[in-house]
């Protein structure tokens, strides 16, 4: 999905888009060791996406509205509604915060959830996994270590990425209704995250071991 007019040559893309992974590292790094930060917020989701977008497309910080028409490469899902968008992040975000799910639950959810609504009109794959990231650091309270991080990780193994999200999304369509005021029913357990967290798992002990530290 584009973002809007690219604002560099194609040739440059790829370069800026690895300097921003850094550039939202250092975010969460702030967040995580200088603010102690211990929930996200939409501020935060914003940020993020700007930064992932920087010198890429125009799109830094703004929801996507009618005006752009979406669609999700490698999948069938269509997002809802740019009318949905704002509800739906501050639900996932109400239930990523919440103490009632362990931290690997909690970052599947955000994963898998924000691609789901794919909020912006660019950036969303990457904003989705340093988010899922933030989650797990935030309840380690540091970055966690490791010279392989998990967004690296990420886009290093898409197939597993997109078979994840596709598992979830099969477990959730027959039983998800979204309210007329753009709130979400999801199953009643959590095990239609099982999925991503498993893969999330993967990639957790991947990047530990990278550190050399016995998970």
């Amino acid at each position: 999905m584009s973002g809007g007019a690219l604002l560099c040559s194609q040739g440059e893309k790829a370069p800026r888009e690895a300097d921003n992974a850094v550039k939202q590292l250092e975010y969460l790094q702030y967040l995580v060791v200088t603010l102690g930060a211990r929930e996200i917020r939409e501020p935060h989701v914003r940020e993020l996406q700007s930064l992932a977008v920087e010198g890429i497309y125009p799109c830094g910080g703004r929801y996507r509205d009618a005006k752009f028409g979406i669609e999700i490469s490698q999948s069938e899902h269509v997002p809802p509604d740019a009318s949905l968008v704002k509800p739906l992040i501050q639900q996932m975000l109400e239930w990523c915060n919440s103490p009632q799910y362990d931290a690997l639950e909690r970052a599947a959810f955000v994963l898998w959830r924000f691609n789901w609504i794919h909020p912006f009109a660019g950036g969303n794959g990457r904003t989705a996994r340093a988010l899922s990231y933030l989650v797990l650091c935030m309840d380690f309270g540091e970055m966690l270590p490791g010279t392989r991080t998990i967004p690296g990780l990420i886009a290093k193994n898409r197939m597993g990425y997109i078979d994840a999200l596709q598992a979830v999304d099969a477990s959730v369509r027959a039983v998800m209704r979204i309210a007329d005021g753009g709130t979400l029913t999801l199953p009643a357990d959590n095990a239609f995250i099982r999925p991503m967290a498993r893969y999330l798992g993967d990639l957790a002990v991947a990047q530990v071991r990278s550190a050399g530290v016995s998970s």
